[in-house]
Formats: structure tokens, C-alpha cells, sequence
């Protein structure tokens, strides 16, 4: 929405200048939402009128098998254990990195494309309202297609790793405008499209209140990248008169988060669906690994 709404932000309409379009745009969609979620949300899937009595019936058998799940589960890790393990950590780390270069290619891009190509302010603002649109299509397909297969580390690390190679590309000069559109579409859709995956890796190996006290933990380490990137882009840009080592430097940053969850491991058994045989996988105090051993496997499946 951001790199959109920087077109906007030079048209007048109606008497209002784009700076307050831009406000006016921003707030639409979250008053919208606030109605739609206070009209039609419920606290319980019994109490959703927009469900069959058949889907809310498998909803709320869906929950209590998990809450008992949970319930007969030992081992839980408390919330301040859990934000000092290793896998939370890692994920924290890798998404300092991510949003390093989203936030760094994000913001200067205007500034880099006018560098390269002198575009016009008209051909520019639509433009830069081509890789987001190709990131909202990329967000849509990767949380199908994870959702479908119940399938995560890969569906948030390609996506990455395919924004990096593009945005490496970039750094080949004298490519033609239409090239270095696509391949920072390519950029876009990587620094986006992995969110769906991404965000479910931490219910993967923790408890409800571990996770959501660990997703805002790596969410607020993850967000001092927006800082770096652009940071990173600007300092490399006065020294040295040139984008090239800028942006070298945050597809590297990408690169290290795509590294990082391939090599996570999470319960093998789980994929998204109860089973009678399998407990579902939450924090022990002795599972601190990032590559569980067959021997934990088994041992986990005869005490069943």
C-alpha cells in the first residue's frame, strides 16, 4: 500500500492534496474492517450464524480435541522459556534480515529507478505500483498452496530466496526498464509472499500462549530491520556514489533468512491436522534442538 499510495501522494482531487488522500485511504479499509469484524466475529464457532450447524459442530470438536491435546501435552515451556529458545531466536533473527531488505528496497526504490532511468513523475508513480500488486498475488498463492498442502518452511523460504536472486539481478546495469520492473517484482513478492508460511512456523513447536508472546517477540526484533535497510542503502549511497554495494548487501540480508528457516527442523508428524495416534508438538524442556533425532521420534511415538 505504501509504494502505491507514493503516486498519490502528488495528485490533488476534490480540494485535498495526495498527503491527505493518503490519510483518508490508509483509514478506509481499518474502519471498514472494525464493522465487518464487530458485526460478524464471534467469540465461539457455536455462535457464528455465517456457518453451516455441520461446520460449526466440526469447529468446535476441531477445538476441544486440540485443547485436550494440549492439556495432556507435559513438558510446556513457559513464556519467558520460550522466548529464550533457540528456534524462536533463530526465527527472530531471520526476520530482522527479511524485513532489512524490504524495508531498504521498499523505500528507496523511487529514488533508485529515477537514479537509473529518469523516469517521468506520471510514468514513475504507476511503476511503483507494479510490485506490490505482484507481492498481493504472491501472499495469495503461497497461503493457498502452504495451506493446502500443510506444508511451511519451504513455502516461506523459496519465496524469500526467489526475491534475492531478483534483486541481485538488479545490480546488472543498462538492463532495459521493463527487466528491472520485473525483477523488483520478483524482489517484492519475495519480501512479502512469505508472510502466510512464515507466521505459522511458531505454532508449530509451542503452545498457544507460548506462541503468541513469541510471534510478538520476533515480530519486534524483526521490525528494528526497517531501521537498518534503509540505513544501510542511504550510508552506502553517500560513500561511495552508488546503489550497487546497498543493495548487494540486503539481498545478502535476505539470503541469510532463507538459510536460516531451511535449516529449522519442526516435528515431522505435524502437518495441520489432528491425529488420534500423534501428540501435537509443543516445547519441552529437553527439546531445545533445531534437528530432533529419530530416537526422539520413536521414543515419542511408544509413550502414546
Amino acid at each position: 500500500m505504501g509504494t502505491i499510495e507514493n503516486g498519490i501522494y502528488y495528485r490533488t482531487l476534490f480540494k485535498l492534496k495526495g498527503w491527505q488522500w493518503m490519510y483518508i485511504i490508509w483509514g478506509i479499509p481499518s474502519v471498514i474492517l472494525g464493522i465487518i469484524v464487530l458485526i460478524f466475529l464471534t467469540d465461539r464457532p457455536k455462535d457464528a450464524k455465517w456457518l453451516s450447524s455441520e461446520e460449526r459442530e466440526v469447529l468446535e470438536t476441531e477445538l476441544a480435541q486440540e485443547l485436550a491435546r494440549r492439556k495432556n501435552a507435559g513438558g510446556h515451556l513457559t513464556l519467558f522459556q520460550a522466548l529464550r529458545h533457540v528456534k524462536v531466536l533463530l526465527l527472530a533473527l531471520a526476520y530482522f534480515f527479511i524485513v532489512t531488505g524490504n524495508y531498504g528496497v521498499e523505500l528507496f526504490l523511487p529514488t533508485i529507478l529515477r537514479d537509473w532511468y529518469h523516469p517521468s513523475d506520471r510514468l514513475l508513480t504507476w511503476i511503483l505500483m507494479i510490485p506490490p500488486l505482484g507481492a498481493l498475488f504472491g501472499m495469495l498463492l503461497i497461503g493457498y498452496t502452504s495451506d493446502r498442502t500443510k506444508e511451511r518452511r519451504f513455502h516461506a523460504a523459496i519465496p524469500i530466496l526467489i526475491g534475492a536472486i531478483g534483486l541481485g539481478l538488479t545490480l546488472i546495469r543498462h538492463q532495459p526498464l521493463t527487466t528491472m520492473i520485473i525483477l523488483f517484482t520478483a524482489t517484492s513478492i519475495g519480501t512479502k509472499a512469505y508472510l502466510p508460511a512464515f507466521w505459522s512456523l511458531p505454532s508449530l513447536f509451542l503452545s498457544e500462549s507460548a506462541a503468541a508472546g513469541s510471534i510478538g517477540f520476533i515480530n519486534s526484533i524483526g521490525n528494528l530491520g526497517g531501521a537498518v535497510g534503509p540505513i544501510i542503502l542511504g550510508v552506502f549511497k553517500d560513500r561511495t556514489g552508488s546503489f550497487f554495494l546497498g543493495i548487494l548487501s540486503l539481498s545478502i540480508s535476505m539470503c541469510f533468512t532463507a538459510v536460516i528457516i531451511m535449516i529449522l527442523r519442526f516435528d515431522r508428524h505435524y502437518r495441520g491436522e489432528p491425529h488420534k495416534n500423534i501428540r501435537h508438538p509443543t516445547i519441552s524442556s529437553n527439546s531445545n534442538e533445531l534437528f530432533p533425532s529419530e530416537q526422539q521420534h520413536t521414543e515419542q511415538s511408544t509413550t502414546l
